[in-house]
């Protein structure tokens, strides 16, 4: 097979991978196990909660809790895995770790003008 046929394979089956995607996700988790869970995008308000567990006042940053309060509003609980992954306790803690990795926080920079 040619090259150019090569990439054109590949530009496909990524599409095939695209349309599969159910709607609304923006996030896939993989586990090592290979169970899969898809994610919406967070909300400002679950947002500020997770923050609040990340990067507490006072206190230790409670990743599980963050990561469970983003699977718990931002699952696609009708895709992938989820029922499995919620009822198995050791693949929902892996999952919690890798769900609040979705926060990106942006850093700006303020002048007294």
């Amino acid at each position: 097979m040619s090259e150019e046929n090569k990439e054109k394979s590949a530009a496909n089956s990524n599409e095939g991978a695209a349309l599969s995607l159910p709607p609304g996700a923006k996030f896939e988790i993989t586990l090592e196990d290979g169970e899969k869970l898809y994610l919406r995008a967070i909300n400002r308000v679950q947002l500020g909660i997770v923050l609040s567990l990340i990067m507490p006042s006072s206190g230790q940053p409670d990743y599980i809790r963050a990561g469970e309060v983003i699977l718990e509003n931002c699952a696609i609980k009708t895709a992938g895995d989820y029922e499995a992954i919620k009822a198995d306790e050791m693949l929902f803690v892996g999952a919690c770790f890798q769900a609040f990795q979705i926060v990106e926080l942006k850093t700006g920079t303020i002048k007294k003008l």
